[in-house]
């Protein structure tokens, strides 16, 4: 923020720029001082909005009812009540605060602490989302559903607050107590492909493989009885999602109905980054296996825009060789994350023919990369890093796990690459591994920025001043260090001061 004598900052633009360098309570109590700086304070307040409970409680009549979770002892289960005077009740104070929400993660503080969430009146609140949306202005929806969310709340959840305005959706379906076929009528996912293909030219809708549908009356009311019945038509009107730029959603181990979400997605013109979630499979493997022959069309008209793949719990390598086959969603992408699920590990071989070469093979600007790395792998955080970064021109890369620092390995010790900017390792490192910072200094002589993970069990002296490095960094190198894990009885202060130490 940069002050200019001849145009001076007025108080309602220094009250904004205080408030968002402050926590929500803070927010909150800056706020209250007087009327000028509630004015300024409130859009930075309601700008993110990460507790549907503050949201639904602006809605006349709402109670919110919490008890003891009768499953789980010290969790609490929420019920949102709303009854008839959501209808006729004065929506003037939503309406004042509705507006300034650009993002909502509807159920993140739930997620925190594990509590349960149900809505008794769903009725009142899709009978007014027939008058229009109910937050017009909002910019990003992330919607990760909770483990124990009924199959008719989590397509409901997921319709209620959808907009023209959003340009980032994040339709996380997570995990549930019961398996479910992606493509359902009631799953919130087959939900949203039907309203994005009502979206498409006829030529284009007529000539993908599977035909979504917005889910009939009577299949919804036989799906959930006691939640629905025909006649509610409360999702025939989806709005229009065409200007979605990032796009996430959980999708079936299974490659047919992935490849049948992909034809759908890929039309998308303006998405950038698309995010697929590998969920638990709903049923078993075929006999003959999963077919992998399923390609997407070589159309210009595909995924025009997109730049950033991101993959989680990916099941195995067949999966990850199949998606990384497909030339029009990864022939572009500059960007991808990969993480895994715990039963897909690797070894140092596994990882050069099922990771690496299909990444360098179908991605040929891939410039940045976050991989994660598990305690079960064959192979570990600095050989593949090595691997990745002599193998694919990197410039920023990352590894996440909580899998500990191995040795450097001496194949890579007499040779450098030169592209590599940005390097982030969030495994625990042991300072008695300072060594081997030495040698990626060595190997990286362009290194701009390194993150490290310190864990220390015992305050025992390192000296780095004695090995030689051949080849310094040409340019400084900002390190950023993680509040070190102090284990065996050690401080806080006394793990910070030790690393500050190795560090100078």
């Amino acid at each position: 923020m940069t002050f200019n004598p001849r145009n001076p900052l007025l108080l309602p633009e220094i009250a904004r720029h205080v408030a968002s360098l402050c926590s929500f309570r803070e927010r909150r109590d800056w706020a209250y001082a007087c009327k000028t700086l509630f004015g300024a304070t409130i859009p930075i307040i309601w700008d993110y909005v990460y507790c549907i409970e503050h949201l639904l409680k602006l809605i006349p009549g709402v109670q919110v009812v919490k008890e003891p979770d009768p499953s789980e002892g010290s969790n609490v289960i929420r019920t949102i009540i709303l009854d008839e005077r959501a209808l006729t009740g004065d929506w003037g104070r939503y309406w004042h605060y509705a507006p300034l929400v650009r993002r909502l993660s509807i159920f993140f503080s739930y997620l925190i602490t594990d509590d349960s969430i149900r809505v008794r009146g769903w009725h009142f609140l899709f009978s007014k989302l027939k008058e229009g949306a109910l937050l017009p202005n909002l910019r990003t929806l992330e919607v990760e559903m909770l483990y124990k969310s009924s199959q008719f709340d989590r397509l409901a959840w997921s319709a209620l607050f959808l907009s023209p305005s959003l340009r980032v959706l994040d339709l996380d379906d997570g995990f549930h107590e019961h398996q479910i076929d992606p493509r359902l009528p009631s799953n919130s996912v087959s939900l949203l492909l039907a309203a994005l293909s009502e979206s498409l030219p006829a030529q284009s809708k007529n000539a993908l493989p599977f035909q979504y549908k917005c889910p009939s009356e009577h299949a919804l009311a036989s799906v959930c009885p006691t939640e629905y019945q025909e006649g509610y038509r409360w999702f025939n009107s989806i709005p229009n999602l065409v200007h979605l730029k990032e796009l996430g959603i959980t999708v079936s181990p299974n490659p047919k109905p992935v490849w049948d979400a992909l034809c759908v997605v890929g039309h998308l013109p303006l998405l950038e980054r698309l995010k697929l979630k590998f969920g638990p499979n709903y049923q078993d493997e075929p006999k003959g296996g999963y077919d992998f022959n399923h390609v997407l069309p070589r159309s210009p008209t595909l995924f025009p825009s997109l730049r950033k793949l991101f993959l989680e719990e990916v099941p195995d390598a067949r999966v990850f060789r199949w998606i990384w086959s497909l030339k029009p969603l990864v022939s572009q992408i500059s960007s991808a994350r990969v993480g895994r699920s715990y039963e897909f590990t690797i070894d140092p071989q596994e990882f050069d023919t099922n990771i690496i070469q299909p990444m360098r093979q179908g991605s040929p600007s891939l410039t940045v990369l976050s991989v994660a790395v598990y305690r079960r792998d064959r192979i570990g955080f600095l050989e593949m890093a090595c691997k990745l970064m002599f193998q694919i021109p990197l410039e920023e890369l990352e590894l996440t796990g909580l899998r500990q620092w191995d040795i450097y390995p001496a194949i890579y010790q007499a040779t450098t690459c030169p592209h590599l900017r940005c390097l982030r390792f969030t495994g625990p490192f042991e300072p008695e591994k300072w060594r081997e910072l030495i040698y990626l200094a060595k190997a990286l002589p362009n290194l701009e920025y390194l993150f490290i993970w310190p864990i220390l069990q015992i305050l025992e002296a390192q000296d780095p001043n004695g090995i030689i490095v051949e080849h310094p960094a040409l340019q400084p190198i900002k390190i950023d260090i993680r509040e070190p894990v102090i284990v065996n009885n050690l401080t806080s202060a006394e793990g910070s001061n030790h690393i500050i130490s190795l560090v100078q």
